[in-house]
């Protein structure tokens, strides 16, 4: 038993054998080489490519040096060191608290004392950010004690003083958050 196939003749053998060779490259190769050439890229040439670096690099300092100079700005009008003290919720516990500010980097230590040695924090590294009259202190994430970590203070200045009030918050199960009061 034999099975007839159908063969479909290429677009090759559809012309006439008097067409002439351009008129192949018309109907074939052109249509075939513009969709070739839809898919090339044209890339940039390497003296463009270093132009464009050199900016992104230049746009990049401008940016870093402009929000360093605002930081700082920011900063500046706040005192270098504040102290004071802290409570509990009930008042029932006091001990002093003490910060100290680098305004040229946007960073400060931060020092709260306790009754237990062990729970004191003693010049632990923070990130200090300014909005308005409010001071965010962040302790950095490595430090920890045994009593003591995730701590974070906010202090807003009261208006028309010299005096800061605000909050410790601290992952602490007795005393998560203390009242604390500082001055310059």
């Amino acid at each position: 038993m034999t099975q007839a196939v159908d063969f479909k003749p290429c677009l090759f053998h559809q012309h006439k054998i008097g067409k002439s060779f351009d008129t192949l490259l018309s109907v074939f190769l052109v249509p075939q080489f513009k969709r070739w050439a839809r898919n090339i890229t044209v890339l940039p040439s390497e003296k463009t490519m270093k132009r464009s670096k050199l900016l992104r690099h230049s746009f990049s300092l401008f940016a870093i040096s402009i929000l360093g100079t605002s930081v700082a700005t920011e900063l500046s009008s706040f005192p270098s060191n504040l102290s004071g003290r802290w409570n509990d919720p009930n008042s029932s516990a006091s001990q002093s608290v003490s910060l100290s500010i680098d305004s040229a980097s946007g960073t400060g230590k931060l020092t709260v004392w306790s009754s237990n040695p062990a729970c004191t924090i003693n010049g632990a590294p923070a990130a200090v950010t300014k909005d308005g009259n409010k001071i965010t202190v962040v302790v950095s994430k490595e430090y920890s004690n045994p009593c003591r970590d995730n701590v974070s203070m906010v202090l807003n200045k009261k208006d028309g003083a010299d005096e800061y009030e605000g909050e410790i918050r601290q992952n602490v199960p007795g005393y998560p958050i203390l009242k604390v009061k500082l001055s310059p």
